[in-house]
């Protein structure tokens, strides 16, 4: 039985779901982002979660993420993944 799950936000407009038995390590979550993560709160699916963005993302300039920017309601760039 998976432990976790998460829905993956490319900057292509791709979603992706996907499943793990064991719990994502921070290098886990480092490597779906592209860099050092950073925890934003928002609103989905009906409960309240956890999205990971690139920490740096803007300063790399990363390619604009539509869908997890309309989601928070602010400027997100890079692939994200939402913890379900």
């Amino acid at each position: 039985m998976p432990v976790e799950k998460i829905e993956i936000l490319t900057t292509s407009g791709t979603s992706i779901l996907g499943e793990s038995d064991q719990p994502l390590t921070l290098e886990d979550k480092q490597f779906l982002v592209g860099g050092y993560i950073e925890p934003v709160k928002l609103f989905y699916k009906g409960k309240e979660r956890i999205m990971w963005v690139n920490e740096e993302g803007l300063l790399k300039n990363l390619p604009h993420n539509l869908k997890a920017s309309t989601l928070t309601d602010q400027v997100i760039v890079g692939n994200v993944f939402i913890e379900l």
